[in-house]
């Protein structure tokens, strides 16, 4: 006779029932949608409330002052955060 210990919970049965149901291509569709709207409320809830900072524009428009003014080797490129950390 098996003991207790042998045999998943009943919690874990329901899960792993759980998952091959949800896995299944019927849900597919479901799944990818639940991820767009949660990432659009997700991104909604971090542009209201991450304040706007001037710090990249600011270092963008040096780098490109920068470039405008002949200088076209990227490693010499800087802005106020640093070196340029990709072409143009």
């Amino acid at each position: 006779a098996a003991s207790k210990g042998d045999q998943p919970s009943n919690s874990s049965g329901l899960i792993r029932q759980l998952y091959i149901r949800l896995s299944s291509a019927t849900f597919d569709v479901l799944y990818i949608l639940s991820l767009l709207v949660l990432e659009t409320i997700l991104c909604m809830v971090i542009v209201q409330r991450v304040a706007y900072t001037e710090i990249d524009w600011t270092a963008y428009m040096e780098e490109v002052e920068t470039y405008l003014a002949g200088e076209t080797d990227y490693l010499q490129i800087r802005g106020g955060t640093g070196p340029l950390v990709y072409p143009a």
